[in-house]
């Protein structure tokens, strides 16, 4: 059984905290007083621009990871091609990265459109993680 599952799994928590650190920095440098550890949420309506847009970014990561929790967890259980699990893991991590860096620099329609091909192509993955457990 391969590791790249679980190193994938890693990566993909990881990511979830990259753009709420990215949102912690915007509010240190455009609120007065910085991140208010007391009261974190009452800040959320303060966001603007790339803050907001950090914001959402780890909102959605937050929604995606369980399922891709899960889908590793099916292929795993049912013992799935080994490359197939491993090729998806990765692909997901990867349209992850490309999600959130695209959402930071959304800034019109065009962007917009990428951001959500990039969404369906990750959850695309997830999707593929559950066939693989039946396909086997």
């Amino acid at each position: 059984m391969s590791d790249t599952p679980l190193v994938c799994l890693f990566l993909a928590l990881v990511l979830i905290y990259v753009p709420s650190t990215i949102k912690a920095i915007w509010i240190n440098r455009n609120v007065d007083g910085g991140v208010n550890n007391i009261h974190p949420r009452k800040q959320l309506d303060l966001l603007a621009s790339w803050g907001l847009r950090a914001y959402g970014a780890h909102q959605n990561s937050l929604e995606t990871f369980p399922a891709f929790v899960a889908g590793i967890y099916a292929a795993q259980v049912q013992n799935a091609d080994e490359t197939a699990t491993d090729v998806l893991c990765i692909l997901f991590v990867v349209f992850r990265v490309l999600y959130i860096i695209v959402y930071l620099i959304n800034t019109n329609a065009c962007m917009a459109a990428l951001r959500t091909i990039l969404f369906v192509l990750s959850m695309a993955c997830v999707i593929g993680l559950f066939i693989a457990g039946f396909v086997q």
